[in-house]
C-alpha cells in the first residue's frame, strides 16, 4: 500500500516551535471567519487528489491534511524548500498539492513571501493561520494527534486550545469567565514572544465572537473533547441558566 501523509509526518522529529510562525495579526485584517470557511469549503469541496486520496466534497480532509503538516512542522515547511532531508523528500508530493490546490499563502509580513508573484488579499488569501482560525475544532483534533507541546505552556490553558483562534471554542457563558481570562493573558504572552505583528487583542476579539459555532454548539465541542480525554474535565463547565448568562468580552480583552 502506498505511505499516507500521517505516515511520512509519523517519520519527523515533533517541532516544538509549531505555533511560533503561525501569527501574524495583520493577516487577520477584513478577516470574517464564518466567510472565509464558506469561501474555502466552496473551493475545496471541488478539489480532487489521487496523492492524498481525497474526492469532492471531502473540504476537512483537506484541511485536516494541511494541519497535521502544521501541528508536527510548523507552517514554513509548506514554502521553504532549502534544507531538504530524506523524510521531506518523501512528503513533497503531499505538500506540492496542498499548497497548489488550495493556493496557500505564506503570510501577509512572512518573509517567505518574499519574491512570490502572489499578492496577499485581506479576504480572499489562504493562509495556514486563517485555516486553524476558521476550522478550530480540526486544530484542536490535529494537536490532540502530536506529541507537540505549545510555544507558550499554561497550566491554566490545555494543550489543544492553545493556540489563539481556539477562543472560539469557549462558549461566551459567565461560567467560562475564568477560563476566557487565562486564554486572553496566554494569547498576550504568545504575541510577545513571538514578536506578533498587528492589533492580536482585536484578532482575540474576532474570535471570541466568531459566528462559526453558536454558545450551545461550543459546549457540546468542549463536552465531546472531555469525552476523548483530549481537554481535562476540569475545564468544563457544567452549564445551569445562570451560567449562561452572556459574558462581557469587551471588559475581559479591554478597548
Amino acid at each position: 500500500m502506498p505511505l499516507t501523509l500521517n505516515d511520512i509526518l509519523d517519520e519527523f522529529t515533533v517541532d516544538f516551535a509549531t505555533f511560533k510562525d503561525l501569527y501574524d495579526a495583520a493577516e487577520f485584517q477584513g478577516f470574517v471567519p464564518e466567510d472565509f470557511f464558506k469561501m474555502v469549503k466552496e473551493k475545496m469541496d471541488k478539489q480532487t487528489s489521487t496523492v492524498l486520496n481525497i474526492a469532492v466534497n471531502q473540504t476537512n480532509k483537506w484541511v485536516s491534511s494541511v494541519l497535521a503538516v502544521w501541528a508536527r512542522r510548523g507552517t514554513t515547511i509548506f514554502f521553504d524548500n532549502k534544507k531538504i532531508t530524506a523524510s521531506k523528500a518523501k512528503l513533497q508530493p503531499y505538500i506540492k498539492d496542498l499548497v497548489e490546490k488550495f493556493d496557500l499563502h505564506p503570510g501577509k509580513n512572512s518573509k517567505l513571501a518574499k519574491g512570490t508573484a502572489k499578492k496577499f488579499d485581506s479576504k480572499t488569501s489562504i493562509t495556514v493561520g486563517r485555516l486553524v482560525a476558521s476550522f478550530p475544532v480540526l486544530a484542536a483534533k490535529a494537536l490532540a494527534n502530536t506529541m507537540a507541546k505549545p510555544y507558550v505552556v499554561s497550566p491554566d490553558v490545555p494543550k489543544i486550545l492553545s493556540f489563539p483562534a481556539a477562543i472560539s471554542l469557549i462558549p461566551r457563558y459567565t461560567g467560562y469567565t475564568e477560563l476566557f481570562q487565562n486564554m486572553l493573558q496566554w494569547n498576550n504572552d504568545f504575541s510577545q514572544l513571538v514578536k506578533a505583528q498587528g492589533d492580536t487583542k482585536n484578532f482575540f476579539r474576532i474570535a471570541a465572537n466568531s459566528n462559526l459555532f453558536s454558545d450551545d454548539v461550543r459546549q457540546k465541542i468542549l463536552e465531546q473533547f472531555a469525552t476523548l480525554g483530549i481537554v481535562p474535565g476540569e475545564f468544563i463547565v457544567l452549564v445551569t441558566s445562570v451560567d449562561k448568562t452572556p459574558i462581557d468580552i469587551d471588559t475581559i480583552i479591554g478597548k
